[in-house]
């Protein structure tokens, strides 16, 4: 063990060099797993702090639910346990249109659901204008210290297409009490008329048992449904789990390059020491205490290498969780998160695999050390030797590891997880494969007028090839990772660019910041449409709604436009029937579907 770290600190660029490349590798996980970890705790904590103890809650369309209904059952049905809510999206102009949650309750229902004022000055006189003045609102204490707040400072936020003034009244203590620091608590009446609600409710939440929802869902009136209450946070699992898995499988391809660094290294080095271990082996270290001495040496770089790893998680972490929480922000639903913390769990998991990665990086050749005959271990050639003879076998398994991964491609269409998994599989197969590769092509390259120094160069491929071909495999899934990367941002892009040139094609687009992403909840005042054409120099005005709706196949995006105006067919690339008729249909009343929907 003692001749193992006298080696590894003999050297200390090459050992510099395997621990950063492994502690890079468990850095990108950490730092992923974070990111993903906070964003996801971050909704959670949000949607089970909103949810409180409710067990059920009945929603509605694009539009909500009408206010009559909460009247009718807390009256004529006698559910008492039941609570209004009314809940939008808001953004602050002064902030960079920073989106914030506007959260509408009924203080006086909201006992058996939620606590977000006990322990407060929630009902003495003074707190009166929160019931009483419209435009009054709570802050988070995180909230009102990032932005110097304070009780009686006014706030500018808008909703859809109009602007208006929040008073704070008062400062939430503590951790946030409702799950997000950017939020606004107001009485259900202020939220209403501040997001254009009057008479609507987003949802209506109950605590009811199992025999009495069964009951009720049978009694609601058309365009109302009850769901569970922890149906929002399963929706929002299923929306971002191939964003968050996409995220994990790319971090783990760079602790993969890590790995092939570190069985580059522990062969380099294994190569090197051969008179050393043969002297070893002859005056009797057995095999075995030769290859528990490589797997000490790989699992010292892999603890070094996993405890800086995961410190450089944590610090890359910081950054990377705003990006994740922005583009979920974006593309699925506001969610706030302003730091990553490290979990024990999370820690463990880092020096499992840093210590994992490197046992089994150098788990070869430590069999390599160990199994060789002294007199062979003396001679330098025999591991060239051996490699030459096993470049045929390799091959053989890459080429068969290859096929198996493109036929898992084939049959694992609808799943992320296999599909990943044929990935690994064609990176396997394909490493397997490099020997005989490098093989084949300095065959070829001998062939040309190279001079001396490049015959010299090309031959060393070959005749070092145990340690040149996993060098040329990393490099090799380096590579590929940046391309595969690339090509993806790029076809992405260009669909993207492809769709705009269809549709955009008006000079300007008026629209609301309080839509998020893919998920539009923002409308605009009906007299918009009027107001604009009256502009000096408008042509034309038309306008679209866009709305999420429940189907049989999910939440689907309903986008309706005026039925009346004549339709460019250039807005259109059709995969059946032309424009002209496809319009035609309809304005007789039916629909056109994307291709992935149908």
């Amino acid at each position: 063990m003692k001749a193992g770290l006298r080696d590894l600190l003999r050297r200390p660029l090459q050992t510099g060099l395997v621990v950063f490349s492994l502690a890079l590798g468990v850095a990108v996980v950490i730092a992923i797993d974070l990111a993903n970890q906070s964003a996801q705790q971050g909704f959670e904590f949000s949607a089970q702090s909103v949810v409180g103890r409710a067990t059920h809650r009945i929603v509605g369309g694009p539009a909500g639910l009408a206010e009559a209904l909460y009247r009718q059952l807390r009256v004529e049905n006698g559910l008492r346990q039941s609570a209004p809510i009314v809940e939008g999206i808001a953004a602050i102009p002064g902030l960079d249109q920073r989106p914030v949650r506007v959260l509408g309750v009924d203080l006086f229902a909201e006992a058996p659901f939620r606590g977000h004022l006990e322990g407060t000055s929630a009902f003495i006189p003074e707190f009166a204008p929160f019931f009483t003045t419209p435009g009054t609102a709570v802050v988070t204490e995180e909230f009102s210290t990032s932005h110097g707040l304070a009780p009686g400072d006014t706030l500018e936020v808008q909703t859809n297409d109009r602007l208006a003034t929040i008073t704070v009244l008062g400062v939430l203590s503590g951790e946030p009490a409702l799950g997000s620091a950017d939020l606004l608590l107001m009485d259900i009446a202020s939220a209403q008329e501040l997001l254009g609600m009057v008479g609507r409710l987003s949802r209506i939440d109950l605590i009811l048992d199992e025999a009495s929802a069964a009951r009720l869902a049978a009694d609601l009136p058309p365009g109302a449904r009850l769901e569970t209450a922890s149906e929002q946070v399963e929706t929002a699992n299923q929306l971002t789990a191939a964003f968050r898995t996409n995220l994990t499988a790319l971090s783990l391809l760079a602790l993969v390059v890590g790995m092939f660094l570190i069985y580059n290294t522990m062969t380099f080095a294994v190569v090197r020491r051969r008179p050393v271990l043969g002297t070893m082996r002859a005056v009797g270290a057995t095999g075995g205490q030769v290859f528990r001495m490589v797997l000490f040496e790989a699992a010292l770089i892999g603890l070094l290498g996993s405890v800086i790893g995961i410190g450089l998680g944590w610090l890359m972490s910081r950054g990377a969780v705003n990006l994740v929480s922005q583009t979920i922000t974006d593309f699925y639903f506001l969610v706030s998160v302003r730091e990553a913390s490290l979990t024990p769990a999370l820690a463990a998991k880092g020096l499992v695999l840093g210590l994992g990665a490197g046992w089994v990086a150098s788990l070869l050749p430590a069999l390599e050390a160990s199994r060789t005959p002294p007199v062979q271990v003396l001679r330098r050639s025999e591991i060239e030797a051996r490699a030459v003879r096993r470049t045929p076998r390799l091959a053989m398994a890459g080429a068969v590891l290859s096929v198996l991964g493109t036929l898992i491609f084939r049959l694992s269409a609808a799943s992320v997880g296999w599909a990943f998994a044929a990935l690994l599989v064609l990176v396997l197969g394909i490493t397997l494969l490099t020997p005989a590769a490098t093989s084949g092509v300095v065959r070829l390259a001998s062939r040309a007028r190279l001079g001396p120094l490049g015959r010299m160069a090309v031959g060393g491929l070959v005749k070092h090839g145990s340690r040149t071909g996993p060098a040329i495999a990393a490099l090799m899934v380096a590579l590929s990772v940046a391309i595969g990367v690339t090509l993806m941002i790029e076809s992405f892009r260009s669909t993207v660019d492809n769709w705009l040139s269809l549709t955009l094609w008006s000079d300007l687009y008026v629209g609301s910041p309080a839509s998020t992403g893919t998920r539009p909840m923002a409308s605009l005042s009906p007299d918009l449409e009027l107001r604009l054409a009256e502009v000096p120099g408008v042509k034309d005005v038309e306008v679209l709604r866009a709305v999420l709706v429940e189907s049989e196949f999910g939440e689907v995006h309903l986008s309706a436009v005026d039925s009346g105006r004549v339709r460019d067919q250039g807005l259109y690339r059709l995969a059946q029937g032309g424009a002209a008729e496809v319009w035609e249909r309809v304005r007789s009343g039916a629909v056109i579907v994307s291709e992935s929907l149908s």
